[in-house]
């Protein structure tokens, strides 16, 4: 299809000789004269070359266009790229499933029976380790932390905190009463041992 000529009134009848030409009818042009076609291709496999030919003309300056849809003219990753892909995504997503259910509340609990586990137990002996290290600052913090992960399991060690010497620099800290306050109202996991 002819889209458009400079100077208008080029008269070009484009006709499909072959399974890949395409001839313009004999047209008398002028040095300048420009003409801008539009030819759509099918199953472009990036190997379509734009050649053209004028009888009598050595020298034939022209430009081509290709377009093709945002999906096709990106290169596509091989086959087995998109599988190992694929398959990393796969396998971070199972870890995820699996980390968010081992450290569910019913697993734990699970883990508790099974093996013994505590983590409260695990958590307050934590925050007594933070206790004996660290600057004072980072050290009352991460205390806080392990204290508030123990309470959440179990706030029978909410008195054992209170009545702890170790604990005593902490004792009448802000962050450490508001810790005990969060937790007095919640019943405890489980039944001490």
């Amino acid at each position: 299809m002819v889209q458009e000529t400079r100077p208008d009134g080029i008269y070009l009848a484009p006709t499909i000789i072959a399974n890949n030409q395409v001839e313009l009818t004999k047209v008398l042009l002028n040095p300048g004269d420009q003409a801008v076609l539009k030819i759509l291709v099918l199953n472009n496999d990036k190997t379509l070359k734009v050649n053209a030919r004028i009888a009598g003309v050595r020298d034939l300056e022209f430009q081509s266009v290709l377009e093709r849809s945002d999906i096709s003219s990106k290169e596509s990753a091989p086959m087995w790229a998109r599988y190992i892909l694929m398959g990393w995504g796969g396998f971070v997503i199972l870890i995820l499933i699996f980390f968010s259910i081992w450290h569910s509340r019913k697993i734990i609990e699970w883990r508790i029976k099974r093996f013994g586990f505590d983590p409260a137990l695990y958590f307050y002996t934590q925050a007594q380790e933070a206790m004996l290290s660290g600057s004072s600052s980072t050290r009352i913090r991460n205390v806080i932390r392990w204290l508030d992960r123990a309470f959440r399991w179990d706030n029978s060690y909410i008195e054992r905190a209170k009545n702890e010497s170790l604990f005593s620099d902490i004792h009448g800290y802000r962050r450490f009463l508001a810790l005990i306050e969060k937790y007095k109202a919640v019943a405890p996991l489980r039944k001490d041992k």
